[in-house]
């Protein structure tokens, strides 16, 4: 059949419909998957009734019957023009709202988005805690004196029953004990604590989850309280892009055992993450497509990203991660 015994066999069965039950809608309803899988469904709707007889010759389909509401002459779809038309269709509708998703992912001058995929360190890539690791080495050394290593575990002891602590605190703990070396010399000795101990404790299952966000195109940033001199290492070790770390203050050369500024953790990493990103790429030329972290203190970080994942979570995170429903992995060695 063609268009017009279409309409003509609508308008004959509707005869005796009255005006207040000729309403009429068109929908459209657009679907798009996007290149990592996601699917993204937008509707348009152009609400209106059915005339009584077709009027105008433009358009198509049942245009000539179609009277929406939005014209306020009564015109139908088929009397108005191609732009008054677009402005109000149901597909027209429905591209406006797929616009904004298919645009996400550009800058506004039409650049792609740099793709960030952010990891945590300790107990996250790592197999452990590396400050406790390296207070440990440091004590057997007699770098550290034995009464600082043992304030240091029980800050750690606290930390992990989510007791309330200080994060600064354990930081000043150690580098107040390493301000009789050089910080070029305690920088040494860090660099060397890497290599020969925590880089043998980098979990397998995590660094074949950084490759394969590299090779999707991610930039790789790790996230950590950690020391600056061993997050120096790691970033150079896995050709990271970057890193955000805790820093210690120095002065005349020596470290003087104070934290410059605040360690990135809780809402602090996520704050100097945003800084970081958008000081390197520009702001609103990112997104964070992955993230990745082990304790309740990463929420803020991982509530963010497009896709956040809790590594052998604590009980806290765990919890939150399965109300949330985001997937909990186990990368233990």
């Amino acid at each position: 059949a063609s268009d017009r015994d279409n309409l003509e066999k609508l308008l004959a069965e509707m005869q005796d419909v009255p005006a207040k039950e000729r309403s009429a809608r068109f929908v459209c309803v657009m679907a798009y998957i996007d290149a990592r899988g996601r699917k993204n469904v937008v509707q348009g709707v152009c609400e209106g009734h059915i005339a009584t007889a077709p009027r105008g010759q433009g358009g198509f389909g049942y245009d000539p019957i179609f009277v929406p509401v939005e014209a306020a002459d009564g015109r139908s779809m088929a009397e108005l023009s191609a732009e008054e038309k677009n402005a109000i269709s149901h597909r027209g509708r429905a591209l406006k709202a797929l616009r904004p998703i298919l645009n996400r992912n550009v800058t506004s001058s039409g650049k792609p988005k740099v793709r960030i995929a952010a990891f945590d360190y300790d107990d996250t890539l790592l197999e452990g805690a590396s400050p406790v690791l390296m207070t440990r080495r440091f004590v057997r050394r007699g770098i550290i004196p034995l009464h600082v290593g043992l304030k240091a575990l029980w800050w750690a002891v606290r930390y992990k029953l989510r007791m309330r602590v200080e994060q600064k605190v354990v930081r000043q703990y150690i580098f107040a004990s390493l301000s009789h070396l050089k910080a070029e010399e305690a920088d040494t000795m860090m660099a060397e604590f890497y290599r020969e101990e925590l880089a043998e404790l980098l979990r397998p299952a995590g660094l074949a989850v950084l490759e394969q966000r590299r090779s999707e195109g991610c930039s790789i940033v790790i996230v950590s309280a950690s020391f600056q001199p061993l997050l120096a290492e790691l970033a150079r070790d896995l050709k990271a892009d970057g890193y955000i770390s805790t820093r210690i203050e120095q002065s005349d050369g020596y470290y003087t055992g104070h934290v410059d500024g605040q360690p990135p953790e809780g809402e602090q990493k996520l704050l100097q993450f945003n800084q970081w990103a958008d000081d390197r790429y520009g702001a609103g030329a990112w997104e964070l497509v992955w993230a990745y972290g082990d304790h309740h203190s990463d929420e803020p970080l991982l509530r963010t990203a497009e896709n956040p994942v809790a590594v052998n979570p604590d009980s806290r995170l765990e919890k939150t991660a399965k109300a949330e429903g985001w997937p909990v992995v186990d990368w233990s060695r």
